[in-house]
């Protein structure tokens, strides 16, 4: 009973802290889209095929609403591609997440979330290669665009036998100023972190054992509004 009450309480810490959160990657993709092009043209219509490869978006095609062609796209020639969210995506959040994860961030995501957003991104340390990836912080991308890793592996941990974190990434693909690199859990605070966050004194001065990989969302967050 004891340790029930302390997971009780733990959770409910949890639920009032104010932590900015990475969007869960999706991979069920239908319905309305808006795409635009590298040549900057844009297109608005409905998803009829869509393809993965191991790293990012494949080939897909979108029925033009304009004027009703379907059009094959491919990941070098598009920018951006934006897909309307659905009620399928919603339950695919729901059981990417842990119930610690809904319970922390109320189900904000699953509630809230209008779309689901890939952009052009070159794979760090390979410029020839040029993805279509899914960006997990549009709310808070300004300085530091944060993409799904899908190679990167995944890790889950528990506390008294409840999921706290499923299937969460071990590392992502960054961007900063237009320059694509690595982002590492088990090198995060011995490589990363000053390096990402050097030109912000708030993050700068955060104690060491508060420097965690976990906290990766935060201290984008925070280096977001730093000056």
């Amino acid at each position: 009973m004891k340790q029930l009450f302390s997971l009780l309480a733990f959770l409910f810490i949890f639920q009032l802290t104010k932590a900015q959160e990475f969007l869960t990657p999706l991979e069920t993709l239908t319905g309305k889209v808006q795409v635009t092009t590298v040549d900057g043209k844009t297109v608005y219509g409905k998803l009829t095929s869509v393809s993965f490869e191991a790293r990012g978006l494949g080939n897909f095609r979108v029925k033009d609403s304009a004027t009703d062609e379907v059009i094959k796209f491919t990941p070098e020639n598009v920018k951006t591609l934006q897909v309307k969210m659905t009620f399928n995506n919603r339950m695919e959040t729901i059981e990417k997440q842990s119930m610690f994860k809904l319970l922390k961030s109320k189900g904000k995501e699953v509630s809230e979330r209008e779309y689901i957003t890939f952009n052009l991104v070159t794979y760090p340390e390979k410029k020839d290669k040029i993805l279509l990836l899914q960006l997990l912080n549009p709310d808070f991308s300004s300085k530091i665009q944060v993409y799904e890793h899908k190679v990167g592996g995944k890790s889950s941990t528990s506390i008294l036998g409840i999921e706290t974190e499923l299937n969460e990434a071990t590392s992502f693909i960054i961007v900063i100023n237009g320059v694509s690199s690595f982002v590492e859990k088990k090198k995060y605070k011995t490589d990363y972190f000053d390096k990402i966050f050097a030109s912000c004194p708030e993050l700068m001065a955060m104690p060491e054992k508060e420097v965690s990989f976990s906290d990766f969302a935060k201290h984008v967050s925070i280096f977001e509004k730093c000056k």
